[in-house]
């Protein structure tokens, strides 16, 4: 009985949106979502085994991407609930400020504490979002 393996099958889930920015390539004001990438390893075309996680902010009108380091993935799963206390009208706008601030401060290609806003040199480091690569 031949036995059916593959790898590379990719499921993404949004885990919705995380923080207001301007995005580097269409310089739209968007609310960059917070998603996740795992590539499996399959058997009978069904997922068994993840062995690649990737998570990422997202532009959802051009789909420029950004990666997020390991070390604020927690943090990134707050700022979803911050965003979702702002945009549900139960926090201020400088409240929400200073926390889009912290934010940025915490999360940079490194993992190190520097300011990494989204700019316009991210967009030549990072492509557009493709789930099937």
């Amino acid at each position: 009985m031949p036995i059916l393996f593959g790898w590379g099958k990719t499921t993404v889930r949004d885990h919705g949106e995380c923080i207001a920015a301007t995005c580097p390539r269409c310089h739209n004001s968007v609310i960059l979502h917070h998603v996740q990438l795992t590539v499996w390893f399959t058997l009978f075309f069904i997922p068994v085994i993840p062995y690649k996680r990737k998570r990422m902010l997202m532009c959802d009108i051009c789909r420029w991407s950004r990666d997020i380091p390991a070390s604020a993935a927690v943090a990134s799963d707050e700022m979803n609930a911050i965003t979702a206390n702002w945009r549900s009208g139960t926090m201020t706008e400088s409240d929400y400020a200073q926390s889009v601030d912290a934010y940025w401060s915490f999360v940079s290609n490194d993992g190190q504490r520097t300011q990494s806003r989204p700019s316009e040199s991210d967009v030549e480091q990072n492509e557009t979002f493709n789930p099937d690569a």
